[in-house]
């Protein structure tokens, strides 16, 4: 599919949610990402990106999917309105909240996967927190199950609130199926 007609549609889609102010969107290749659909917006009151991927998940089909969504102050805009693409995409390679870090181990790619099918997510960066990302006690049950499921390491719910990133739980889920002989440690 043609990736600025695709881009024009997830748009539309995503400024019809009460919250949206002001939308960019468009595909990029990215180191961290790999191929991405990057959905840049501004809202009018505070709404959890979570509920953003689940509002898109609702009305697209799974190939139109953002990879990822930002929620900016402001969108970044040349003199006559076009957006400027390069300093989104600048936000995504930046220490902070905004920046995504594909998973580097066995594990966090475990983590990864589990906590996209919990949060019903795209892509998760692995210093994302799992607050921010709207995760709460039932999200946080479910990625316990599923971690145990998977990989047979017991991952407790207190462990999720005490390290709320993929990279911390995998760190756990680590040591404790390399305690089990487990292959989920690297």
């Amino acid at each position: 599919m043609d990736d600025s007609i695709s881009a024009r549609k997830v748009e539309s889609v995503l400024a019809q949610h009460d919250a949206i102010t002001d939308t960019a969107v468009f595909t990029t290749s990215h180191g961290a990402l790999g191929r991405a659909t990057v959905a840049a917006v501004t809202v009018q009151y505070d709404v959890a990106v979570r509920d953003l991927h689940l509002y898109a998940r609702k009305n697209l089909f799974p190939h139109e999917f953002p990879t990822i969504i930002l929620v900016l102050p402001s969108l970044p805009r040349h003199a006559g309105g076009d957006i400027i693409e390069q300093d989104i995409l600048a936000l995504l390679d930046r220490p902070g909240p905004a920046r995504h870090i594909a998973p580097r181990s066995d594990a966090e790619r475990v983590m990864a996967g589990i906590w996209a099918e919990a949060l019903q997510m795209g892509a998760v960066g692995v210093e994302e927190n799992f607050f921010e990302l709207g995760g709460d006690s039932l999200a946080a049950i479910d990625i316990a199950a599923r971690a145990k499921s998977l990989t047979g390491a017991e991952i407790d719910v207190a462990d999720i609130f005490d390290r709320p990133t993929i990279a911390g739980q995998a760190e756990l889920l680590a040591e404790r199926a390399e305690l089990l002989g487990g292959q989920a440690a690297r």
